[in-house]
């Protein structure tokens, strides 16, 4: 007898192949069976007549890390098919955190991560896996340790040289975090204060990971003038280090940039070809979002977000934040000066007086408060004290479907669960994918899209048991729709949940049942 038994659906095992049409049987948590199953009972039986039947979704780019404690039946992406989240991105993790530099930990993961309780330090990977395995979650998790979260644990918000000591706990809790379980590390070379680390820091801990048969995954320097430089840089540190890099959210931000993608792609392509591994991932849309401290030159950021408010303050410091503004800086990704104002739009602030705000772009608000856009912006930083996420429209819908025609692109939602209005890309983006690029537009097959969002995810973290449907493997699996699948997500109103996800199975048991959630949290921690 099954546990539970899939009949009739066009089955995709996620290896690129044409679907079959057949029947799946699950006992406890493992696919057992892939044929036809004649007179065989079950607890429960899903006629997937007409639907399509595929590995769960993964979404290697989650920044879900504590949304996912706050809401364990992680609705934003069970609906859509994700059955596993890799959180953990960007440089910023929630463990492992130093008790002696908590409050800038806080302040620096809490307008992508959202706020940790004043009880809460996670000091270990391992204290972060016991929590979520006490709360119980929908979906299963793999984590990044944050290089961030290392360097602020290890020698806070500083913008100093990492010294031999520095080096040696930022080592040492990395090591300590891999043999816990996570996936590798991740770099946020944008923000600070991953952006103050040299060549040789990062360096350092790319080579520490892969010592340990792990990746480093990188948001690099720069999405824009110098996005060339950037990939040859992440490129540069695979070939130093035999590792396995990784590039998140792969863009050319800002129209005068847009050219340099095909270029890209061929820089990994022939990274590749050298017997290299370089991969990346990328969302469906042609706007990001960011927290809104990414709007500021590096160097405002020394010291954490109470030393930014504190020059803010100052009409000397503003002057040299203009300054940076018109010339720029040497290697500085500067997204207003490559985007504009009228491309930058408030879409989260955690204080509810000033929700007003939220949905206009900074040109909007500098109209109505009576200023200049600059001045406009940093009063509002002020207000906000920091805490507000933003979108940014910055990319071309052509640049969007040539990374996702590439072998070497996988997909991941970079959805940031704060505020009231997230990036839609949170509740849409696997659907976006299957109706938009898939059916609509004919960018890529339904079989090289599951592949993306499915086997070859699982292949580049490492994760041999999900992936693909076969027996054996664990029976993390979507059944959905393909006529109709679609996300319905808008900016205006982004916490929608998509059309055409009709069942989502974790470990052998439906998370979503008719296109509604179940309750069930059978999800695990993945551990590398």
């Amino acid at each position: 007898m099954y546990d539970l038994i899939i009949r009739n659906g066009d089955v995709y095992d996620g290896y690129g192949d044409a679907p079959v049409r057949l029947d799946v049987g699950i006992k406890g948590d493992r696919i057992t069976t892939m044929g036809k199953i004649e007179d065989e009972s079950a607890e429960l039986v899903i006629d997937a007549a007409g639907l399509t039947v595929c590995p769960g979704f993964i979404d290697i780019h989650s920044h879900a890390d504590l949304a996912v404690l706050d809401e364990p039946s992680s609705s934003a992406k069970i609906l859509q098919g994700v059955t596993t989240e890799v959180v953990g991105n960007c440089g910023m993790s929630a463990s492992p955190a130093s008790a002696q530099h908590i409050k800038q930990m806080r302040d620096y993961i809490s307008p992508t991560l959202g706020r940790l309780t004043e009880d809460t330090v996670w000091t270990s990977v391992g204290d972060y896996f016991r929590s979520l395995e006490l709360k119980g979650v929908a979906v299963n998790i793999a984590p990044y340790i944050g290089h961030g979260t290392l360097r602020i644990a290890a020698m806070g918000f500083s913008d100093a040289k990492a010294s031999e000591q520095d080096m040696s706990k930022m080592k040492d809790l990395l090591e300590e975090g891999l043999a816990a379980g996570a996936r590798g590390i991740s770099f946020g070379l944008i923000y600070a204060p991953g952006c103050f680390a040299d060549h040789a820091e990062i360096r350092e801990l790319v080579r520490t990971a892969a010592s340990h048969g792990k990746m480093s995954n990188f948001h690099m320097r720069n999405e824009s003038n110098l996005l060339l430089e950037s990939v040859q840089q992440v490129i540069g540190y695979a070939e130093d280090t035999g590792a396995h890099v990784h590039i998140s959210h792969l863009k050319a931000s800002g129209q005068k940039n847009w050219w340099q993608m095909e270029r890209v792609l061929e820089l990994v392509e022939e990274a590749n070809g050298k017997g290299l591994w370089v991969t990346c991932d990328q969302y469906p849309y042609t706007a990001g979002s960011t927290t809104i401290t990414a709007l500021m030159p590096q160097w405002a950021l020394e010291g954490g977000v109470e030393k930014l408010l504190q020059r803010l303050s100052s009409p000397s410091e503003r002057r040299k934040i203009a300054d940076s503004y018109e010339h720029g800086i040497e290697g500085w990704d500067s997204i207003v000066r490559e985007n504009g104002y009228p491309n930058i739009v408030v879409n989260s602030v955690e204080d509810p007086e000033l929700r007003k705000f939220e949905g206009k772009s900074i040109t909007a608000i500098s109209s109505e408060e009576g200023k200049d856009e600059f001045t406009a912006l940093l009063d509002f930083i002020v207000m906000c004290r920091g805490n507000a996420s933003i979108v940014v429209i910055q990319q071309s819908e052509e640049n969007v479907e040539l990374q996702m025609r590439s072998e070497y692109v996988v997909i991941g939602s970079d959805g940031l669960h704060v505020g009231r209005l997230p990036h839609p890309r949170l509740y849409g983006t696997f659907p976006r994918v299957l109706g938009r690029y898939v059916r609509d537009r004919k960018v890529i097959s339904l079989a090289e899209a599951i592949c993306k969002m499915t086997s070859n995810t699982a292949r580049i973290l490492g994760i041999h048991d999900r992936g693909l449907l076969e027996p054996g493997k664990h029976a993390d699996i979507v059944i959905f729709d393909p006529a109709t699948v679609a996300d319905k997500a808008s900016y205006e109103n982004p916490r929608v949940a998509p059309c055409g996800i009709e069942s989502v199975i974790v470990n052998g048991k439906p998370a979503v049942g008719r296109g509604q959630l179940t309750g069930v949290r059978n999800g695990r921690c993945l551990r590398s």
